[in-house]
C-alpha cells in the first residue's frame, strides 16, 4: 500500500513538471519568435504588423467594416416578407326587428399567409392566400324552432382565394427613381466613411513609425547620458592624478564629481524614459513585455532610419497624384455628388404623385374548409384597379428642401476649391520641411565629426596640462549635444519623410501594405 502511495506521489511531480515545462517552454519560442522578428525587423514588416495586429489598428480595421451599416439599412427595404397570421371575430345583436334576419350572433374567423416584396424600380407584389369562415346562429335559437326562421339557418360559410396586388407609382416616384437616389446617397456615405477610415489608419501607421523613433531617440539619449558619465568619470581620474602633480586646483576634482553625479541622475532618467518608450513600442507591436529590444549592435534590431532622399521624389508629379488618391479629397467628391442627388431628391418632391394599384382574387366559396384548395380555380374572380393622383400645392417644406440643396451644392463647390488649395499648400510645404530636414541632417553630420575631433585634441592637450578643465567640459557638452542633435535630426527628417508620404498618400503602396487583404481576413475571422 505504501508503494502504490509513493508511486502516485512521484506519478504527481513528474505530471506537474511536465506541465511547468511545457508553460515555460512555450513562453521561450514566443520570446524566441519575438526576438527573430525584430532581428529582421524592416520598415514594411513593422508596419504590417501594427495593421494586423496592433489594438488600436486592428478596432479601426473592424471599424472600417461597419462602414457599409448605411447601405445595408437602405436595401433592407428590398427584403421579401412572409406573413401569416389568424383573425377571429364575435358579434353579438340585439333581439329586435332590424337584426331578425342577422341572428343575435356572428362568428368570422379568418386565416392567411402571404408574401410581399418592394422592387427597386418601385413596383410592390404582394401574394396572400386565405380562408374566411362565417357563421351566425339564426334559426339556431331555442324560439327559432318551428318558426319561419328556422329556413334561414345555414351551415358555416368559407371564402377561400389567393389574391394578389401590383402597386406603381409613376410620376413622383417614377419606376423606383427616389429609392435609387437615396441609395446611391447611402452607397456615398459608406464609401465616405471608409475612406475617412482609411486615412486615420494611414496616420495610425505613421504614429507607429513615430513611435518606434522616440524608442530611437530615448536610446540616444540614454546612450549620451551614459558616454557623459563615462567622460566625466575619466576625466575626474585624470584630474585626481594632475593635482597629485600639482598640475591641477582640488576644487577642480570637485567640479568633476560633481558633474559625474549630475550625469549618474542623468543616465537614471534617462532608462526610465527608455523603459517606457519599448513598452509603448512592445504594446504597438503586440509583443509581450519581457522582449528584449534594444538598437545596440550586431545583437539590437535595426535602427529603420534613412539618410537619403527618395529616388523618385518629383513635387509636381507627387501634387497630381495626391489629388487623385488622397481620402479626404476623395470625400468631398463623393459629398458634392451626394448634394447634387439630394437637390434631384428635393425636385421630385415636388412633382405629383399618381400611383396606381391593381388586385386579382380567385375566390371561391364552399361549406367546407376542405374547399380552400379549390381557391385558385376563380370560380368566382374579383378584380380592383385603383388610381390616385395627389398634387402637392404650396408644399414649404418641399420647397426649402431645394432650397437647402442647392446651397449645400454651392459650399461644397468652395469647400472643395479650398481644400484642393490647401492640399497642394501642405504638399510644397512638406517637401520644403523635408529639404530642409536632410540639409539640416547633413550639417549635424559634420558638426558631430568637427565635435568630436575638437574634444580629442583638447583631451589631449589636458593630458599635458595645456588646456583647462572648463575647456574640457565646454568640449564635452558639445559632442553630447552634437550626438543628441544628429539623432534628433535624423529623427526629423524621417518624419518629415513619413508626413509627406501620408500628405501624397503613398504609404502602403510605397511599404507594399495590402489594406485590402487585411480587411478580408479581419472580415472572414468576423
Amino acid at each position: 500500500m505504501v508503494n502504490v502511495q509513493k508511486f502516485r506521489n512521484k506519478q504527481k511531480r513528474m505530471i506537474a513538471t511536465s506541465l511547468l515545462l511545457s508553460l515555460f517552454g512555450g513562453a521561450a519560442l514566443y520570446a524566441d519568435d519575438a526576438g527573430a522578428f525584430l532581428k529582421e525587423l524592416t520598415l514594411p514588416a513593422l508596419l504590417q504588423r501594427v495593421a494586423e495586429r496592433g489594438p488600436v489598428a486592428r478596432m479601426q480595421q473592424l471599424e472600417i467594416l461597419k462602414s457599409d451599416t448605411a447601405l445595408k439599412k437602405e436595401s433592407s427595404a428590398y427584403t421579401p416578407k412572409i406573413a401569416a397570421g389568424y383573425e377571429g371575430k364575435d358579434t353579438r345583436n340585439p333581439n329586435i326587428p332590424a337584426t331578425m334576419l342577422q341572428g343575435t350572433r356572428a362568428f368570422s374567423d379568418t386565416y392567411f399567409l402571404s408574401f410581399s416584396k418592394q422592387f427597386r424600380t418601385g413596383t410592390t407584389l404582394e401574394v396572400k392566400g386565405y380562408d374566411a369562415r362565417v357563421d351566425n346562429n339564426l334559426g339556431e335559437r331555442p324560439e327559432d324552432k318551428g318558426t319561419l326562421l328556422e329556413n334561414f339557418g345555414s351551415p358555416p360559410l368559407h371564402t377561400s382565394g389567393i389574391q394578389v396586388t401590383l402597386g406603381q407609382e409613376l410620376l413622383r416616384n417614377y419606376f423606383g427613381f427616389q429609392g435609387k437616389l437615396n441609395e446611391q446617397i447611402a452607397k456615398n456615405e459608406s464609401e465616405r466613411k471608409r475612406n475617412q477610415l482609411e486615412y486615420e489608419l494611414a496616420q495610425i501607421l505613421v504614429g507607429a513609425m513615430n513611435q518606434y523613433w522616440q524608442f530611437a531617440l530615448a536610446e540616444e539619449q540614454k546612450k549620451a547620458a551614459e558616454a557623459l558619465l563615462q567622460n566625466a568619470g575619466q576625466i575626474r581620474n585624470l584630474t585626481v592624478q594632475k593635482a597629485g602633480l600639482g598640475l591641477a586646483e582640488y576644487y577642480e576634482v570637485s567640479q568633476w564629481s560633481a558633474l559625474e553625479q549630475t550625469a549618474r541622475i542623468d543616465v537614471e532618467n534617462t532608462g526610465v524614459q527608455r523603459e517606457e518608450q519599448r513598452l509603448a513600442l512592445l504594446r504597438l507591436l503586440d509583443l509581450p513585455p519581457e522582449t528584449n529590444i534594444t538598437l545596440d549592435g550586431k545583437n539590437g534590431i535595426p535602427l529603420l532610419l534613412s539618410d537619403t532622399l527618395p529616388a523618385d521624389l518629383n513635387l509636381e508629379k507627387d501634387t497630381e497624384l495626391a489629388l487623385e488618391r488622397r481620402p479626404d479629397l476623395r470625400n468631398l467628391e463623393l459629398q458634392l455628388a451626394s448634394a447634387k442627388t439630394a437637390l434631384k431628391l428635393a425636385e421630385s418632391q415636388l412633382l405629383p404623385s399618381l400611383a396606381v394599384q391593381g388586385t386579382y382574387d380567385s375566390r371561391n366559396f364552399g361549406r367546407h374548409a376542405a374547399l380552400g384548395p379549390d381557391a385558385n380555380r376563380g370560380v368566382y374572380p374579383e378584380s380592383t384597379i385603383r388610381l390616385q393622383l395627389e398634387v402637392p400645392l404650396w408644399d414649404e417644406g418641399a420647397l426649402a428642401d431645394r432650397r437647402d440643396a442647392n446651397l449645400s451644392i454651392q459650399q461644397m463647390e468652395i469647400q472643395k476649391a479650398d481644400a484642393i488649395r490647401q492640399a497642394r499648400d501642405e504638399i510644397r510645404v512638406a517637401h520644403e520641411q523635408l529639404l530642409a530636414a536632410h540639409r539640416s541632417l547633413s550639417r549635424m553630420k559634420d558638426a558631430l565629426m568637427h565635435s568630436e575631433r575638437m574634444y580629442a585634441g583638447i583631451v589631449g592637450d589636458y593630458r599635458t596640462g595645456r588646456m583647462q578643465a572648463e575647456s574640457v567640459k565646454s568640449a564635452l557638452d558639445a559632442v553630447i549635444q552634437a550626438r543628441l542633435g544628429m539623432a534628433q535630426a535624423r529623427i526629423a527628417f524621417n518624419m518629415a519623410l513619413a508626413r509627406y508620404d501620408l500628405l501624397c498618400y503613398r504609404l502602403f503602396e510605397k511599404n507594399g501594405i495590402d489594406l485590402e487583404a487585411a480587411l478580408k481576413r479581419h472580415s472572414k475571422s468576423d
